[in-house]
């Protein structure tokens, strides 16, 4: 078997694994999503609660995007700016009796086996966000179910318990909507939040003010009923970034200015859609005075951050440190040129009113199953051009 096994190509392994149920079959799937995975009914908060018990309350309005101010250090593909959105919805607290809570993304699932998609990262799709991708048409057998008596939170979002970037955006703003609805955490039994197990969340948790003993992590042999459920909309649209969160972020994550002097390079050492040539690239940025700084393991990042005057990153998770950054700070983002387009590290930028440069990169050994975790070279020369070019604004 295990030799049978090992003579499978990965590509249809990897098939196999990621098998999904198409989306117009789950309605006609017998049982519910209990027995098979997807839930039978996938419906928007507001025609759920037209007939279901529970009520929609909205705490932020619709917020307008700022313009696309870049300056652009070279040439840079219109594909990252064809997914922007001049408008994210507005935003609401969604508050029901006994519902579920499906794995680590928090999925709602509600009476009559309906899952209320106003939470998740499956919102507002775009025309290159294809329903059929979504994690939930994955087979999956039944799990047990822990039963969350009184009170629960759940601040969980698709992604958000292995991408940081997700973490801050998409799960940590759901605070704001609660302090817009004039809620305190604390009062809540339970508090669903499932997040990466790094020293930065750690201490963006612990800044959340959030009592500990309360927050539930992912369980992954079991879901969740609650008897009541008070949870949020997403903050926004997926990869938007509107300014109401990115001042909120800044506001109650980041340490005060301190000075607007350091020069910051956020590395993303280690992890994948990194510089195939780290060591060229970072010798021009020390000589340019950059100190080097591993945002997933420095607890200091956030200080760094605020004390920065320039901040040079590839575009990733590391970027998302930067709404610590003050107003006018200059930043260099640099785009492997097959990356991804959903804008989450332009519209951060923009919101948090930063003096934003974009600089890209060319990516190589482009996998086809997913060409955007490919690493990148960047000539150290175009580099040395757009550091130039930034110091001369």
């Amino acid at each position: 078997m295990r030799l049978a096994k090992a003579l499978v190509p990965e590509s249809i392994k990897h098939r196999w694994r990621q098998f999904r149920w198409p989306a117009h079959w789950v309605s006609s799937l017998p049982g519910t999503s209990r027995l098979y995975g997807p839930a039978r009914r996938w419906v928007r908060a507001e025609d759920y609660f037209k007939q279901r018990a529970g009520h929609l309350r909205t705490v932020l309005a619709a917020q307008a995007m700022p313009a696309l101010a870049f300056q652009k250090c070279g040439p840079v593909p219109e594909r990252f700016f064809q997914r922007f959105q001049p408008e994210v919805p507005a935003a609401s607290i969604l508050e029901l009796p006994e519902a579920r809570l499906i794995g680590p993304d928090g999925w709602i699932i509600g009476a009559n086996d309906s899952y209320l998609l106003d939470a998740s990262f499956w919102a507002y799709p775009d025309p290159l966000l294809n329903v059929q991708d979504h994690s939930m048409l994955i087979p999956r057998l039944g799990r047990k179910c822990r039963r969350l008596p009184g009170r629960t939170l759940s601040l969980a979002s698709d992604f958000a318990i292995g991408g940081y970037g997700h973490f801050i955006h998409d799960s940590l703003t759901r605070l704001l909507l609660l302090e817009l609805a004039g809620m305190n955490p604390g009062d809540f039994d339970w508090i669903y939040w499932p997040h990466l197990d790094s020293p930065a969340v750690k201490s963006l948790i612990n800044a959340s003010g959030l009592p500990r003993e309360k927050i539930i992590a992912w369980d992954p042999l079991q879901d969740l009923v609650c008897e009541s459920l008070t949870a949020t909309t997403f903050p926004g649209r997926p990869g938007h970034i509107a300014p109401p969160y990115a001042d909120f972020l800044r506001r109650r994550f980041a340490p005060p200015e301190s000075g607007n002097k350091r020069k910051l390079y956020l590395s993303r050492t280690g992890y994948r859609r990194n510089f195939r040539n780290a060591h060229e690239v970072e010798a021009v940025l020390v000589h340019r005075g950059y100190e080097i700084c591993h945002p997933h393991t420095d607890p200091a990042v956030f200080a760094k951050c605020a004390a920065a005057s320039h901040v040079v990153a590839i575009e990733g998770a590391n970027f998302f440190n930067v709404f610590a950054c003050a107003p006018g700070t200059k930043v260099l983002l640099i785009l492997p040129d097959a990356g991804p387009t959903l804008p989450y590290t332009l519209t951060l930028g923009l919101s948090a009113r930063l003096d934003m440069h974009l600089l890209t990169a060319r990516s190589l050994d482009q996998p086809h199953i997913d060409p955007g975790i490919a690493d990148v070279i960047l000539d150290p020369g175009t580099l040395s051009d757009a550091l130039d070019q930034i110091a001369a604004t």
